[in-house]
């Protein structure tokens, strides 16, 4: 069970932002995710040819080589909030969370909060925060009174160390 954070640059938080907005809103909503209250939510697996580039990136900061499992995002205005929920029961994926926008968001209003070892840790997301944890991490976040956060979530299976020589 691990929880970390890492920070991209906004000028890869808004390419990444540009692609996803340009997938995102021709995606359908995932009817399997039950856990955002209020907010708009895009699957983007049938379009995940398109997140190749985003992948590379991720594998570049984890070290590691990674098999997209899930990828959605969450577009969240005012009300908008995520019941507490976990991904998988067994701690064998990685999950991550990259806040690509947070424009007004003030917390503890739409802070990020993890359950890890029955200790609760709050994080106040600003763009280009990349949140890494374990699938059996239980999560969730607190209500937006306003502004918008989205995200871009992306559930991997770890195929284990990096080879080095990729290009990336």
């Amino acid at each position: 069970m691990y929880l970390s954070e890492r920070y991209i640059s906004d000028a890869d938080a808004d390419e990444i932002k540009n692609i996803i907005d340009g997938i995102a809103k021709d995606s359908p909503s995932p009817e399997w995710y039950s856990s955002t209250i209020g907010g708009d939510d895009f699957h983007l697996m049938p379009r995940q040819e398109e997140l190749g580039d985003i992948i590379d990136h991720y594998e570049h900061i984890l070290g590691r080589e990674l098999q997209l499992l899930n990828a959605w995002s969450v577009y969240g205005d005012e009300g908008n909030f995520h019941l507490v929920h976990r991904h998988h029961k067994f701690p064998k994926y990685i999950c991550t969370v990259l806040f690509l926008d947070t424009e007004g968001v003030q917390s503890p209003h739409g802070d990020f909060y993890a359950v890890l070892n029955n200790n609760v840790y709050q994080f106040s997301p600003q763009k280009g925060d990349l949140l890494i944890f374990s699938s059996d991490v239980c999560h969730g976040t607190y209500p937006q009174v306003k502004g918008l956060r989205q995200t871009l979530n992306m559930d991997f299976r770890n195929l284990g160390q990096r080879n080095v020589s990729r290009k990336v």
